[in-house]
């Protein structure tokens, strides 16, 4: 399917799986975004992973090589919308993502902490690693008790350098099962965080594609956009994978092969 000559200005490019692996960054990766840049088009980074809000991973991104002029968007700023100020959160996730909560006005609180479950108006759920049992029975016992239930995403897995690891969306299945409570999902498909892209891009969506390895996350959101997805596979989804989820509008091993099969044309 390569060979297209793309009619593109805005780009929404996720992270994990596109431009990284964990800590490896996929070949190619950095040196297509300056390509994109410097022929003028606009690049938004678009990532699911909560543990940092998008100022942090454009810092990120800029020790890792990437050319200053791209902006981040991640679930953590999209949940960060869907809180009121001042208002009592249990977090089960990252400290990263409390840090995010509290500087955009919630008073969050780390289940880490072992509060009580008491008195809260939400529970969010990001991605963590360092969750046990109690935390999810905290979580669990706030929900019952009336608090909201939200999640950064719902990504079942996230690509890393040594492989697949267990993602938000495992986490939020738990405390969902144990409640009976559906959550709110604020990253991508969803609208919460597609609503943070249409503003970035100031509702000027008509020559916008989106760029991901997840069909179902990043695809659906290109659904929602009403702009052209573009697959890669050196993330999640691999070659043998079926790509038929979503309409796709091109496939490629990676955003360096993207680039210079169609946006490296459009340039010459």
């Amino acid at each position: 399917m390569c060979g297209i000559v793309w009619s593109v200005t805005n780009w929404v490019i996720d992270l994990d799986g596109v431009m990284w692996r964990g800590p490896e960054p996929v070949d190619g990766s950095v040196e297509s975004v300056g390509e994109l840049l410097s022929a003028g088009d606009r690049v938004l980074f678009c990532t699911n992973n909560s543990v940092a809000s998008g100022q942090e991973r454009a810092v990120q991104l800029a020790d890792r090589g990437v050319p200053a002029g791209a902006d981040v968007v991640t679930s953590a700023d999209a949940v960060c919308t869907l809180l009121t100020p001042g208002e009592r959160v249990l977090v089960l996730g990252s400290r990263g993502l409390v840090d995010v909560l509290r500087s955009d006005g919630a008073e969050a609180v780390s289940t880490m902490d072992r509060p009580s479950s008491a008195g809260f108006g939400a529970v969010v759920v990001g991605l963590t690693r360092d969750f046990d049992y109690h935390q999810i029975d905290l979580a669990m016992a706030a929900v019952r008790s009336g608090a909201r239930l939200l999640g950064t995403n719902a990504d079942a897995t996230f690509p890393g350098s040594d492989g697949i690891h267990v993602g938000t969306g495992a986490l939020l299945a738990a405390v969902e099962t144990a409640t009976g409570t559906e959550a709110t999902v604020a990253g991508k498909p969803n609208e919460p965080i597609a609503a943070l892209i249409r503003k970035h891009f100031e509702g000027a969506l008509g020559e916008t594609v989106v760029v991901g390895d997840r069909p179902g996350t990043d695809g659906r959101l290109a659904q929602r956009l009403g702009v052209p997805f573009l697959l890669v596979l050196s993330g999640v989804t691999g070659p043998e994978d079926p790509t038929t989820e979503v309409p796709t509008a091109e496939v490629a091993a990676d955003l360096a092969t993207l680039v210079r099969s169609g946006a490296g044309e459009r340039h010459r």
